[in-house]
């Protein structure tokens, strides 16, 4: 593998599984990162990989989101970001240096993209004590690890990793709204706070069509909700 230094579009970096062991990034994360820089913060390059001729990102979608957020705000049209650039790696070996960077440092990677990443080698046909390395998990843990939220697909038969039980999920459901009668307006406003950051910093993910159905749900009611005038809204 040899490694160089290289000032790239992000236009021309491509985030793909099959390179890359985050199932998502964190805009808050992105966020903070993006206002950092902006202060003046200094940021090591992302990672990538050549193959192919082309840019397959290894380690640095945080910076990379922040990056793109900054520069946008700024309306800049071309947007670019120091790379360090891997060469010589297959996609086997791409996967397996991203995964050991993101292991090593940034935001650490939730119980579910830790499964995926250990379905996954073991698909690559690793071996369990090298799944145990990499992903910092006891050799004999591994199996109870993956197992105790794994199901398989309908139509494949292949297995599939499911996410934590609802009791273990801080997402706010449907079910824990009517539980709890309903959501406080000092947590509706943290909400709409998250929302309008998301959406003031360009941190919205347009290319997940989940997201995108939600955005639309959103902006259906907010098109029908009518509007008290009082000292807030003028």
């Amino acid at each position: 593998m040899k490694k160089s230094k290289k000032i790239l579009k992000i236009n021309d970096i491509i985030i793909e599984e099959d390179a890359y062991p985050r199932s998502n990034w964190s805009w808050q994360t992105s966020y903070d990162y993006a206002e950092s820089l902006r202060a003046g913060a200094k940021f090591p390059p992302i990672t990538v990989a050549k193959l192919d001729n082309k840019f397959y990102l290894v380690d640095g979608r945080h910076r990379l989101e922040a990056v793109k957020s900054l520069n946008k705000k700024e309306k800049k049209k071309e947007i670019y970001i120091q790379a360090e650039v891997l060469t010589g790696l297959n996609r086997k070996q791409m996967y397996e240096e991203s995964v050991m960077r993101n292991m090593a440092h940034g935001r650490q990677f939730s119980p579910y993209e830790k499964r995926l990443i250990v379905v996954k080698l073991k698909s690559m046909r690793y071996s369990f004590d090298k799944i145990s390395t990499l992903v910092q998990i006891k050799v004999d843990k591994l199996d109870d690890f993956t197992t105790s939220t794994m199901s398989s697909s309908f139509t494949t038969g292949n297995p599939i990793v499911v996410k934590a039980p609802l009791k273990n999920n801080p997402v706010v459901t449907e079910e824990a709204i009517k539980a709890q009668g309903g959501i406080s307006a000092q947590n509706q406003v943290m909400i709409f706070k998250q929302a309008n950051i998301i959406l003031e910093n360009d941190l919205l993910n347009k290319d997940n069509e989940t997201v995108m159905c939600e955005v639309a749900k959103l902006k259906k009611y907010l098109a029908s909700v009518k509007f008290k005038r009082g000292k807030n809204n003028g």
